[in-house]
């Protein structure tokens, strides 16, 4: 599995999500919030990168190592994305809605991604073995 053909399809619902958010803007919706919905568009981003960086290492590994891998970068993830959402609604006074929201919406379309993918390469990886 490549990194770069999971990277291709996310910049793709990446610049959606841009431009939903330019529009956002543009029609001032989000008046003074549209930054807290853009952290949240950044961190979902980042966490998936992340996760298809886990998951296009340990795809050629071994069973165990591969959903050990998988199951240990989740769980790093979660814990990283709950101090960074708690630093930024504690310490820089974040819009709770709308900084959870776009994350929620971003991550959940992501994710959805990754699962397809992941999905889409175990077919082939069952193949193989």
């Amino acid at each position: 599995m490549k990194f770069s053909n999971f990277l291709k399809k996310s910049f793709y619902l990446l610049i959606i999500f841009t431009i939903l958010l330019t529009i956002f803007s543009v029609m001032n919706w989000f008046s003074d919030e549209i930054w807290e919905a853009w952290f949240g568009l950044g961190i979902a981003f980042v966490n998936f990168v992340i996760g298809v960086a886990i998951i296009s290492w340990g795809f050629e590994k071994p069973d165990k190592i591969f959903y050990s891998a998988f199951f240990g970068g989740m769980l790093v993830r979660f814990v990283l994305i709950f101090l960074i959402l708690f630093i930024l609604i504690k310490y820089f006074n974040f819009d709770r809605l709308i900084l959870v929201g776009s994350l929620l919406v971003a991550y959940f379309a992501f994710l959805g991604l990754e699962i397809w993918n992941i999905w889409k390469f175990s077919i082939l990886r069952g193949k193989k073995g």
